[in-house]
């Protein structure tokens, strides 16, 4: 998923396992959260010390709200993934 800063050309995104068109209510893994000029392109991510400081917290505080909606980290979730 991306959110998109469009005075600043940057995206927010955030990489997970991904889930099933229609969406279901299936486990996930958050695997990155990182910056970009083109949504879901990890190479070409931005350093975070070249980052307004605001967007970075913005980011931070994103990922967290998705964290913080699921039940936790599961030390077997490799096993809970259904792909």
């Amino acid at each position: 998923y991306y959110k998109y800063f469009d005075s600043l050309n940057i995206y927010i995104n955030i990489e997970f396992s991904g889930s099933m068109l229609p969406e279901e209510n299936i486990p996930v893994v958050l695997y990155n959260l990182y910056f970009s000029n083109k949504k879901g392109i990890k190479d070409s991510a931005i350093a975070l010390d070249k980052l307004p400081k605001v967007l970075l917290a913005e980011g931070y505080a994103n990922y967290r709200a998705v964290a913080n909606a699921g039940s936790g980290f599961d030390p077997n979730w490799k096993d809970k993934l259904i792909w």
